[in-house]
């Protein structure tokens, strides 16, 4: 504590504290960050989520369609294969159900419509 008291009292005190600022050690409460900091930290974090956010609601829209999209093509590969397995015609079709085991009872009659 004697050594910070001479060097504030040094006329020339910046130069010498900047010369032997790794030296310092820190007083038992000068741990951790301020408020202020904290605060500011987190406003800027702030600021750039909002910043981000309409470019992130675009990504996962895009996401949404490409998963759809996928999921056409590989139903439709799928029925493809099948049918060159089976060396018969295949029908693809789109239902809207929740539980996917309801859609195995479907039967195809001749003409390909449900």
């Amino acid at each position: 504590m004697d050594q910070v008291r001479e060097w504030l009292d040094y006329p020339a005190w910046g130069v010498l504290m900047r010369k032997h600022r790794s030296t310092m050690k820190l007083l038992p409460g000068a741990r951790g960050f301020t408020l202020i900091e904290f605060v500011t930290t987190i406003a800027v974090m702030c600021a750039l989520m909002l910043l981000a956010m309409p470019s992130m609601s675009t990504w996962i829209g895009s996401s949404k369609i490409r998963t759809v999209a996928d999921s056409l093509q590989n139903g439709l590969r799928l029925a493809q294969t099948e049918a060159l397995r089976r060396n018969r015609q295949m029908v693809f079709s789109l239902i809207n159900e929740a539980n996917p085991q309801l859609a195995a009872s479907l039967n195809a009659v001749d003409n390909g419509s449900n």
